[in-house]
């Protein structure tokens, strides 16, 4: 199993090693547009960003992102949410590493449970409304 790699690890990744290529592709490309000047090179400029936005889109839409419920310490996969009822805070089940400020949002989502009393309840929590954490407190 791949082993996660812990935050702030500056070692690049593999997608990493495109930028310069891609950096110096579009030097090129602008350098030839503004040079030579030929509509065709400009209109192909122009279809593949456009084809780059949809594509962006076309892939967020049809693969979502999903939770990485790998451990940042152990790299188990047993990452869980801190707390049910928040959407902030996230802990792993086999090591017992936790975060308190780390989003669990996307595991909020995946799980099976309406989202709506999660968003409620922090709103209430930044106005301040002291019945949002005692028992038995309407959602």
């Amino acid at each position: 199993m791949k082993r996660a790699r812990p935050p702030g690890d500056p070692r690049p990744g593999a997608a990493a090693w495109f930028i310069a290529p891609l950096a110096l592709g579009a030097v090129a490309l602008a350098f030839a547009v503004t040079r030579a000047a030929p509509a065709w090179l400009a209109g192909a400029a122009l279809a593949a960003i456009l084809s780059a936005v949809v594509g962006w889109m076309l892939a967020s839409v049809l693969w979502p992102g999903r939770a990485d419920r790998v451990c940042p310490v152990c790299g188990k996969e047993g990452v869980v949410r801190l707390d049910a009822r928040e959407a902030v805070g996230r802990r792993c089940s086999a090591c017992g590493w936790s975060d308190a400020a780390e989003s669990a949002w996307l595991m909020a989502e995946e799980e099976e449970e309406a989202l709506e009393p999660l968003v409620l309840r922090g709103r209430r929590r930044r106005r301040g409304d002291a019945a949002v954490d005692r028992p038995g407190a309407s959602d």
